[in-house]
């Protein structure tokens, strides 16, 4: 049983058979590991689904900070909060285009209400996509969705009262729609000659501003983001400069604020 050791009473291994199956998605065989032998090592060859708080509850029990009831509280809760934040979204209306009005829309959307059903269309977006795990969603949502998440600050859980659906289900439809544009569309960003990019324009409204060339049609600019440590070749993707771990891309950006060029990405080193 779960923190069972010789020392226990019989009713503590009963309270740790309970504590065993109420978090038995997080508690795997490294806590039998680290809970028997106090040893933190044993925890690296454990779930990756267990998080930093999950090692940190048991090591309070292994150094006896915590006793074992304290220990079934704190997952109790830790598990109690889990559910009650994947059920959030139940008391929210689902999304519908008409609740939004035109200025509001435009503020969190940065499109105008009227265009987003032609973006749909020249982006070729299918009117209902799905994931493996069945969730489903129609090309309005799921562009207004990526849109909305994609517009900085945002977090998942900010969309929740947006759209009513779980951040789990926010998180598979961002995906999916960015990978989506990515492959039907990642043709539009390696190359600078486009139908739609006029360069003479460009260069004059440039050069209208008081450029001194009048041969600039656009501007490079570089972004870092930031990547979790790597556990094989993490010197060549740190930064010395930002002081974490990234990747870097360059862009070369429009008069008209479009990215018409992408290239990376670049190790962080």
């Amino acid at each position: 049983m779960l923190f069972c050791t010789h020392k226990q009473s019989s009713m503590a291994c009963i309270d740790c058979w309970y504590l065993n199956e109420l978090c038995f998605n997080k508690c795997t065989l490294s806590i039998y590991s680290v809970a028997h032998a106090c040893d933190p090592t044993c925890a690296s060859s454990g779930d990756d689904s267990m998080t930093a708080e999950d090692y940190l509850l048991i090591m309070l029990l292994c150094d006896g900070i915590a006793s074992d009831e304290e220990l079934l509280a704190l997952f109790a809760v830790d598990a109690l909060s889990d559910v009650t934040q994947e059920s959030e979204h139940k008391k929210y209306e689902c999304f519908n285009l008409a609740n939004f009005g035109s200025v509001e829309f435009k503020k969190f959307f940065h499109f105008k209400k009227k265009d987003i059903q032609t973006l749909c269309t020249l982006l070729k977006i299918p009117d209902e996509m799905s994931t493996d795990s069945r969730i489903r969603w129609s090309a309005v949502e799921g562009l207004c969705i990526m849109l909305r998440h994609l517009a900085y600050p945002n977090r998942l859980c900010d969309l929740i009262p947006l759209f009513g659906c779980s951040k789990s289900e926010l998180s598979e439809i961002v995906n999916c729609m960015l990978a989506f544009l990515c492959d039907a569309h990642n043709a539009r960003l390696k190359s600078v000659t486009q139908p739609w990019v006029d360069h003479g324009c460009f260069c004059q409204a440039v050069h209208n501003k008081g450029s001194a060339l009048a041969n600039v049609f656009g501007f490079i600019d570089g972004t870092t983001d930031c990547i979790c440590r790597p556990s094989v070749g993490q010197e060549e993707v740190f930064s010395g400069h930002k002081r974490y771990h990234t990747l870097k891309f360059q862009h070369v950006m429009l008069p008209n604020g479009i990215i018409a060029h992408s290239y990376g990405p670049f190790t962080g080193r």
